[in-house]
């Protein structure tokens, strides 16, 4: 899936990427939020693999909560340029994740 964002004066669209760690992998995400809409939508692949992991979610003040497939559960705290204290659990592993914003 493929999935277009553009900003807007009244709705800013950020983009973070980061990497994520696991009990059994690690790898890479990139995340797309709207604070003004409270939504994000980001994407997980591990390192090796050619499969993707989509997941998306609501933001509450500064956390971010979110689901993906197969009942995944993935949480973080968002600040002005990073989104830290991540963690995810996909049903196979949990592990930890962190963001950086991207200009």
């Amino acid at each position: 899936t493929f999935v277009v964002v553009k900003e807007t004066s009244t709705s800013l669209v950020e983009a973070f990427e980061g990497t994520f760690t696991g009990t059994q992998k690690s790898g890479t995400l990139n995340i797309i939020l709207s604070r003004t809409s409270g939504s994000w939508y980001g994407a997980a692949r591990a390192t090796g693999s050619t499969a993707t992991n989509n997941f998306s979610g609501s933001i509450s003040a500064a956390s971010l909560t979110g689901t993906g497939a197969n009942n995944s559960t993935a949480s973080g705290t968002l600040g002005t340029d990073v989104i830290s204290n991540g963690t995810f659990n996909d049903g196979s592993q949990t592990g930890t994740w962190s963001a950086n914003r991207t200009m």
